[in-house]
């Protein structure tokens, strides 16, 4: 037996597939309780009958996001940033710092 490890919103899908399919509930009510559309939901029940358990694991899951900026990108940002003298945010600040950009935001000095 495959050891198969899921996220508790897989498990949660799991168990509403497991509801349809003990006849607890009908497609459309399963569906709705997991917030998903009845095509999606018999997607699910197909991959859990060809796959068991695993096939409701997130098909996504260790990939990067779509909307991930390459390093290039992020690189030529900070240079930007750097000859602007100001970072447009802390969060970013912390990553110019954090790839070796000195100084960051001014700061008040007490009189």
């Amino acid at each position: 037996m495959e050891l198969v490890t899921l996220s508790q919103p897989e498990l949660d899908r799991l168990a509403g597939l497991q509801c349809y399919l003990d006849s607890h509930l009908t497609q459309s009510e399963a569906a709705r309780q997991l917030g998903i559309s009845e095509r999606q939901f018999r997607r699910l029940i197909r991959r859990l009958e060809a796959e068991g358990p695993g096939g409701v694991r997130s098909r996504r899951r260790g990939r990067p996001g779509n909307n991930r900026l390459s390093p290039a990108t992020i690189a030529r940002a900070l240079e930007l940033a750097r000859r602007a003298g100001s970072t447009p945010s802390p969060a970013k600040a912390a990553a110019a710092r954090r790839n070796g950009a000195k100084g960051g935001r001014p700061r008040k000095i007490a009189s």
